[in-house]
């Protein structure tokens, strides 16, 4: 019997299509599926551009992913290079897709990476509620209790975060190849060295820091190059993978040298 009213079920989701009441989101990269689920829950389908292997910043989509955009009823974007020629023409093939433009206009960087700093990722988890809202009028009110729980969960997360970087033991410094990890540092009040930057370089070596933080897509021949140093643990970190509050947590253990 239960066999039988599982078929049936099954087969009225098939015959009126259930899934496609949920909302049709797409996202540039997979860290931005993590927040849009986040607050969407079981009521969004989300799209990522961007597999978590590929380095967005040379990303061009596919022709047919822009096929897929006609599908969508949302797309969040992020501040990814792409993003600045193919936004209009995805407008273009769905007149009908609602746009959220995340990205800082005050940031003159490639890409920068503003879910790495709490406080500009709680102003972003609004805008994704708030747009969720007024496409999916309906179960706004689970929208809204998801936002606050979210923003919960990243108020206890940031509070964690900086007790253990309050501890008197703990460094207030760190380093990265790039400015991929700046954002993170300001948020916390930590100084934070890019090894591009050729004072700082000097400075890293001053400190006689033990890690440097780099992501998949730096040539690590270049860094350990530039390093000079073969003592110095390479940390790799993809900023823009799914696994957002894990990452967090290995930005912290690179810091107070774990």
């Amino acid at each position: 019997m239960k066999r039988l009213v599982c078929f049936l079920f099954l087969g009225f989701c098939v015959l009126f299509g259930v899934e496609d009441f949920r909302v049709k989101i797409g996202v540039s990269v997979p860290v931005q599926e993590y927040f849009v689920k986040k607050i969407g829950g079981e009521f969004v389908d989300v799209v990522v551009l961007v597999p978590q292997a590929r380095n967005p910043k040379f990303f061009e989509p596919t022709a047919t992913q822009v096929k897929m955009i006609k599908n969508l009823s949302v797309y969040v974007a992020s501040g990814i290079p792409f993003e600045k020629k193919w936004l209009k023409r995805f407008e273009n093939a769905n007149p009908s897709l609602r746009v959220l433009n995340l990205s800082d206009n005050a940031c003159k960087e490639a890409i920068c990476y503003q879910w790495l700093s709490i406080p500009s990722l709680k102003k972003q988890a609004k805008k994704i509620a708030y747009i969720l809202r007024s496409v999916d009028i309906k179960n706004a009110k689970i929208y809204k209790e998801n936002l606050e729980s979210f923003l919960k969960e990243l108020q206890e997360f940031e509070g964690k975060i900086k007790q253990r970087l309050a501890l008197p033991t703990t460094p207030k410094i760190f380093a990265g190849f790039q400015d991929t990890w700046a954002g993170f540092a300001k948020s916390f009040d930590l100084q934070y060295l890019s090894l591009k930057n050729q004072e700082e370089l000097k400075k890293f070596r001053q400190e006689k820091l033990k890690m440097v933080l780099i992501t998949p897509f730096d040539v690590r021949k270049q860094v350990r190059a530039i390093v000079a140093n073969p003592k110095v643990e390479l940390v790799e970190i993809n900023p823009f993978a799914l696994q957002w509050e894990e990452n967090m947590l290995k930005i912290l253990s690179c810091v107070v040298g774990e």
